[in-house]
């Protein structure tokens, strides 16, 4: 038996995984020769980063500072296009659009990241928990 709130969770994670893609760890673990335990410290080290991007991502969406937004974008790219996330790369770009073209982004474009970045930190973590 599991909760509502768990079976919700699992719906929309498969439907945002079939829209954006499964980010593809596996990448990670042959690049430390499936050594489970090098392998495991990499993802720990990738969930660190992803909340430390994600907060700074999401602030500067919120007080629509295109500089700070620009700087973390090109941090994030790098693990996105290790991941084979290319359809969040290009949300961003889109949101980046937005930001440049009315120097803010309305409340529901920051819900859609935030939680689309909450997503795919949970995935990424259940490789680690």
């Amino acid at each position: 038996p599991f909760s509502k709130e768990a079976l919700f969770r699992k719906i929309n994670m498969g439907a945002v995984m079939a829209e954006y893609g499964v980010p593809q760890l596996e990448v990670i673990k042959s690049d430390y020769d499936y050594n489970e335990i090098k392998y495991t410290k990499a993802i720990k080290l990738l969930v660190s980063e992803w909340i430390d991007l994600s907060d700074k991502l999401l602030s500067s969406m919120v007080q629509g500072n295109l500089k700070a937004f620009d700087a973390v974008i090109h941090k994030l790219n790098t693990t996105l296009r290790r991941l084979e996330l290319s359809k969040i790369e290009q949300l961003l770009l889109n949101k980046r659009q937005s930001l440049v073209d009315d120097s803010k982004l309305e409340k529901k474009d920051v819900d859609q990241v935030q939680d689309l970045m909450k997503l795919y930190l949970i995935f990424i973590q259940s490789y680690v928990d």
